[in-house]
């Protein structure tokens, strides 16, 4: 009986989180339905899902950008040469390539990451003693592969700050939630 109570409590509890998600993105700047209704589509598709990226179920194509990564000597964690992971899933519509932003709506970070955020960049606190110790960082920031990408702090599908698309770190600011200053 116990084990049948848990079960039917999971399933109610993943049919609740994309009803979370597509609240979220209804009506906002990734709402790519035209008032159709299917918010997700323009994102995710539940059929022949790109693999070159890490989007679930990822409905567009990589970019084949050129980047130019952030670089600082001023920084002692590794960066990857090239965006991956979930950032690589961000920049198939935002640097402008290939994504509908490049027509003037939204963020068109372009090829040049040389002056953003550094992503796909190993979060090391031990090669710098400047950033919050990895266990003690915000429960709401997440690391992906231990690496800092674009989801870190950004979160399409979020609904406490608006038009940032910030993540809720309850009331901590985003960028000390990292750096130690």
């Amino acid at each position: 009986m116990i084990h049948k109570i848990l079960q039917t409590g999971l399933l109610v509890a993943a049919l609740a989180i994309p009803g979370t998600a597509l609240a979220a993105i209804a009506g906002s700047a990734h709402d790519f339905s035209g008032g159709g209704g299917n918010v997700c589509s323009g994102c995710h598709t539940p059929h022949n899902a790109l693999a070159s990226t890490s989007g679930p179920l990822w409905n567009a194509a990589a970019s084949n950008g050129t980047y130019s990564m952030y670089d600082s000597p001023s920084i002692n964690m590794v960066t990857d040469t090239v965006p991956n992971g979930v950032s690589a899933a961000c920049l198939s519509c935002h640097d402008g390539v290939l994504g509908v932003v490049g027509a003037g709506s939204g963020k068109n970070l372009g090829e040049d990451l040389t002056n953003d955020h550094p992503i796909s960049i190993a979060y090391d606190n031990a090669a710098d003693s400047g950033f919050v110790q990895l266990n003690q960082l915000n429960a709401g920031l997440k690391l992906y592969g231990n690496k800092v990408e674009c989801a870190t702090c950004h979160d399409v599908h979020a609904t406490d700050v608006v038009g940032k698309l910030e993540r809720n770190l309850g009331g901590q600011d985003i960028c000390t939630a990292c750096h130690i200053k």
